[in-house]
């Protein structure tokens, strides 16, 4: 009789007998598949007799595979009888000289899903609207990372666009290459440079000049002759920069909007738009996170497969490893990610989290099947933008594996979108 129990990490164990008449009965069945394989000079394919098979491959090659068949055919027995799933190779512990023999497998099986309380899911619904001041400040934001603007005679303040020149300087007194600078453009206080650097230019007019800046450059900077090093700087402030939108010209408004015959009002409209595209591609990742939260708190209990966690992160920790900054630095490469062990906490509770929103997505999905079946026009713009998306890449759109995989997910997240718009309130 077998012993049948569930282990954590979604395993099942049970211990099965098998008697030394059940591994003779198996015999058979072994010589028949050695027969119908096997090249024994003077005899055709499965034509040898028992005994020449037993004397060609020897008592001990087959009373091995007898007893390796044996075990397998009750375990298969077993979990059909019981409607076992397993997903992978099942360990093994036999006592061999006992009799019958005690077998105890272990094995991964498919996790049973439940999602509690899927039923009462929903998320709010999101107010997408756009202010004139919004659409105004998203413009003169702009203008600033253009460099455009009007040129004003005060100090330079945190948030404002300057154009500036710098050179460093070695111990010599000549310009380091790669530090010097005749015309350079950047928002104070947006640390687009070294913070040293950047603080040194605020509070100073156009046309003011300051010798020998300390600039520190950190430890993990990526040019390894400046790394932990202490340069002097001279600079200059060539000009303080207000966005002036009504000032802008044609020439200006075509470099900003990449198009010709553009007026401010069509380009304030466009702002408009693009600003509500925005904040509704942001509403709505706020809405998938929200579902996802519920789905992982209604898996509490549900236990997942090692092996799957397992599987996914040596993936994710050989693609970094394999990555050109570890392969150069692999010491600084997990000091910058917070340590490997921090990364590795992190990355396994991502994977987690990420299997059951899968998981449980597709378990709601089957219980809702006419809210998210995709209509043929839309299984089809998948399988449009799978196609795009590989050549993007790089990659062969014709791959079949590879553009099935990615039809698949862009299906998926489509009845992600449907599943959604249903629950909204």
């Amino acid at each position: 009789m077998a012993n049948y129990k569930m282990l954590p990490g979604s395993q099942v164990q049970f211990t099965l007998t098998l008697s030394k008449e059940e591994i003779r009965n198996t015999e058979p069945q072994v010589l028949n598949k050695l027969r119908q394989n096997a090249k024994i000079p003077g005899f055709r394919p499965g034509k040898a007799s028992d005994a020449v098979l037993k004397e060609h491959f020897g008592a001990g090659l087959i009373g091995y595979q007898t007893t390796e068949q044996a075990i397998n055919n009750v375990f298969r027995a077993f979990i059909k009888k019981e409607g076992i799933k397993p997903i992978s190779q099942p360990q093994l512990d036999a006592k061999p000289d006992s009799d019958p023999m005690e077998l105890e497998f272990t094995v991964e099986v498919e996790p049973e899903i439940t999602v509690k309380g899927w039923e009462k899911f929903a998320v709010k619904k999101a107010d997408i609207t756009v202010s004139a001041d919004e659409v105004t400040a998203a413009m003169e934001e702009a203008v600033k990372e253009a460099g455009k603007g009007k040129a004003v005679d005060r100090a330079a303040q945190d948030g404002d666009t300057v154009v500036v020149a710098f050179r460093g300087k070695g111990e010599d007194g000549n310009v380091l290459p790669g530090t010097d600078s005749e015309r350079s453009i950047f928002t104070v206080g947006a640390g687009q440079f070294l913070p040293d650097l950047e603080a040194a230019f605020a509070g100073m007019k156009a046309g003011e000049k300051k010798a020998d800046v300390g600039v520190d450059f950190p430890k993990e900077y990526h040019a390894p002759d400046f790394a932990g090093k202490t340069v002097p700087f001279d600079i200059e402030l060539l000009e303080v920069l207000e966005p002036d939108l009504e000032a802008l010209t044609a020439e200006d408004l075509q470099a900003l909007t990449g198009r010709e015959e553009v007026t401010l009002e069509n380009w304030r409209v466009e702002t408009e738009e693009r600003l509500k595209m925005r904040l509704g591609q942001e509403a709505r990742q706020e809405q998938i996170t929200e579902l996802q939260d519920l789905i992982v708190k209604g898996m509490t209990g549900v236990e997942l497969p090692a092996s799957w966690v397992e599987r996914e992160y040596e993936d994710r920790l050989q693609r970094m490893e394999d990555s050109g900054s570890h392969k150069a630095d692999p010491e600084g490469f997990w000091t910058r990610l917070g340590g490997k062990e921090e990364w590795e906490k992190k990355t396994r509770a991502e994977i987690d989290r990420g299997i059951r929103v899968m998981l449980g997505m597709g378990h709601i999905f089957d219980q809702v099947p006419d809210t998210v079946t995709l209509p043929e026009e839309e299984q089809r713009m998948a399988e449009i933008k799978a196609q795009f998306s590989l050549a993007q890449r790089g990659q062969d759109p014709s791959d079949k594996e590879a553009l099935g995989s990615l039809a698949r997910r862009f299906a998926f997240d489509a009845q992600v979108e449907k599943y959604l718009q249903s629950i909204e309130q």
